[in-house]
């Protein structure tokens, strides 16, 4: 089991207290409330890291990985430009599979 984030100068760590807890407790509803616990916070310290990281990058990074998405939607043949008549008609199939289940 993982109980350490260290990136970028942030780290997140369980005390040895808490992983007594995680390790000794049963899997009851305590421990399952303390697993809960411990992923919740992971990645909570794991979003502060990739929004510090966000705030941190600069425009030039930013375009660099706008351009790499745009080549990578590029190379699956991804249509980059949606027909908006194409939108229209799943509206019209999720309409039409609403009234199919309404009539039942």
């Amino acid at each position: 089991m993982c109980t350490s984030v260290k990136e970028c100068g942030a780290s997140f760590s369980l005390s040895k207290c808490q992983k007594a807890t995680l390790y000794s407790a049963s899997y009851n509803g305590s421990m399952i409330d303390a697993l809960i616990k411990f992923y919740r916070d992971r990645w909570q310290a794991v979003e502060s890291i990739e929004r510090q990281e966000q705030r941190s990058s600069s425009v030039e990074q930013r375009w660099e990985q706008l351009n790499a998405i745009a080549l990578l939607a590029k190379g699956l043949n991804l249509d980059l430009n949606p027909d908006p008549k194409g939108e229209f008609q799943i509206f019209e199939r999720w309409a039409k599979i609403k009234e199919m289940h309404q009539i039942r």
